[in-house]
Formats: structure tokens, C-alpha cells, sequence
């Protein structure tokens, strides 16, 4: 799968599966790292990471029924249960992996980093930050677990390669080139995690401040699929710091305009124009446009 990004990024990394774990190549006979990649777009099985406190909830790998809990085909569980107890235990924590966090974003195989996960967390007691749950699907009813983690803070300080390689080649040094938020959770387990809380942002409007509202229409000519759209307002317009190119006319809009994204009919999305221009552009790939609409990403 020459697209995947994993096997580029992260040295013997998996190609597929929710969990893509790599054994060390030391003797140690430890995992290196783990990988949990999610869509956070299961119905069944909903991952989902609260970004305000950083608590990151996951779901096992024994989704279907004709297994038993921890006999999967990738030993996601098996991996869950023998982490959760050392955990637990409170001893050998050096011996548990660090996990890394990846979120498919609906664009082909692009993915975005979610942190660096410890399991556990300081406000969940042991015995409930891995739990069994039950499911009945086609009149079969089976176990799966659901684990909670933390996304850590880290701080500036990004996740090396070099600490991979000796996570990999050397584990028993790999702290040397660790993150602190790491070192601390190996030292002190639970009680020591330092979760990346992102405070909630208020996406509310000041009705006061809006002096006109238009719609601005999107359809298939502009993106192909909704999905396209989509990561155009999630991702290319964060990117280019709030500007929307526009091709041809310009809209009769003042600052602090609400703007309504349209596709294909319907509202998608909303924002505040703080200033817009005419003025030729070339975009990222080359195509000229006649002017921008700067949007204020916080709305």
C-alpha cells in the first residue's frame, strides 16, 4: 500500500488494523510501541477522545462474535489486558509500551496524530479503566473490552524517531530520549499522568457584532464529494489561516458578515468574515483566483 503513511513515518509500523504494534528487535522480547488507529466513526463502537480533559476511550478488537476475548487476530485485547495489569499491579511499568494515536481524517489514507497515550488516568479508579462489556449481534452475544487512556502532555517537545529506534534496538535506554510526560508516567504510573486537556471553545456568535449574512454555495464543480468539502473547511482553511479564494465575483459583504458554507443544498458550516479583497491569487496548486474572504477561524 504504497499511500499508507505508517510504514514512512514510524519505522516497522503495520499497515492495517486498529492495533499495529511492533515487537522489539533487542531480545527483549517487549513491545516496542503500539499504534491505535481509530475512525471515531464506528457506530458500534465509538472512540472518542475528550479533548478537555484527555481522557481517550477505545474500543478491543474482538468486534464480531465466534472468539474468545482475547483470542484475536491481531492479540489487540490480549495486548489491552497484559498492559491494564501491569498498570494495575504497579510494577514493571517500564515494561509497557507507549502508544501512539492516529485518527483517519476521511481523506484517502491521510491520517492525524493524536498524541502520545498512557493508559490509565488519574480520575479512573483500577478495575474501571479497562471493563468488559457484552454485545449480542445475529442472535450471538460476545465479549469485547473498552479501554480508557490519556493523550499526555508532551509540551513542545516532538515524539523522535531516535526514541523509537531504541524503543525498538535498545529498549532498555529508550527513556534517555523519551518525553518528560513519559518518564514520569514509567516512574510514578497513574498518579503521575499528565493529560493534554484542551480547554472547550466557544463556538457562539455575538449576534451583536454581525452586520450582514450571506450564503456562499458549494457543489460538485468545487468539490467532488462532501468529504472534500469537509477537510477543505477542517484543514485547508485552518492552513491558510481563515482565507477562502474566491474564483470570479465577489460577494457584497462587510466585516463581520455571517457567512453560511453551503453543499449541495445544505448548510455545512459557518463563519465570520473579518476582512475579505480583491486581488489575484494562486492557490497551492497553481490555479489563479480573483481575490479571498479572511475568515476568523475561531467561529
Amino acid at each position: 500500500m504504497s499511500a499508507e503513511p505508517f510504514h514512512k513515518l514510524i519505522p516497522g509500523c503495520e499497515n492495517a488494523g486498529g492495533f499495529r504494534k511492533k515487537l522489539g528487535e533487542d531480545g527483549s522480547e517487549k513491545y516496542a510501541y503500539i499504534i491505535l488507529y481509530t475512525s471515531m466513526k464506528e457506530v458500534e463502537w465509538p472512540d472518542f477522545l475528550e479533548e478537555e480533559t484527555g481522557i481517550f476511550q477505545y474500543y478491543g478488537d474482538n468486534r464480531e462474535p465466534g472468539r474468545v476475548l482475547t483470542d484475536t487476530k491481531k492479540k489487540g485485547n490480549l495486548i489491552l489486558k497484559t498492559t491494564f495489569d501491569l498498570l494495575n499491579e504497579g510494577n514493571h511499568l517500564e515494561d509497557i509500551p507507549p502508544f501512539f494515536v492516529f485518527k483517519n481524517t476521511g481523506n484517502g489514507r491521510d491520517v492525524q496524530f493524536l498524541g502520545l497515550a498512557a493508559p490509565g488516568n488519574s480520575e479512573i479508579s483500577i478495575g474501571n479503566d479497562l471493563i468488559i462489556i457484552s454485545k449480542n449481534i445475529k442472535e450471538k452475544t460476545f465479549e469485547n473490552y473498552k479501554a480508557y487512556f490519556t493523550i499526555l502532555d508532551t509540551g513542545n517537545m516532538p515524539i523522535s524517531k531516535e526514541w523509537i529506534r531504541k524503543l525498538i534496538y535498545d529498549h532498555k535506554n529508550n527513556l534517555e530520549y523519551a518525553p518528560k510526560a513519559w518518564k514520569k508516567f514509567i516512574k510514578n504510573g497513574r498518579a503521575e499522568i499528565e493529560a493534554l486537556k484542551i480547554p472547550k471553545h466557544s463556538n457562539q456568535i455575538n449576534k451583536k457584532d454581525i452586520t450582514s449574512i450571506r450564503i456562499l454555495s458549494n457543489d460538485k464543480n468545487t468539490f467532488k464529494k462532501q468529504s472534500d468539502f469537509k477537510y477543505f473547511i477542517e484543514n485547508t482553511m485552518i492552513k491558510r489561516e481563515g482565507n477562502y479564494y474566491f474564483p470570479n465575483l465577489m460577494m457584497n459583504c462587510p466585516k463581520n458578515t455571517l457567512v453560511l458554507f453551503q453543499y449541495e443544498g445544505k448548510i455545512q458550516a459557518v463563519g465570520v468574515i473579518v476582512d475579505s479583497k480583491k486581488e489575484k491569487i494562486i492557490n497551492e496548486q497553481g490555479v489563479e483566483y480573483s481575490g479571498y474572504y479572511k475568515f476568523d477561524i475561531q467561529t
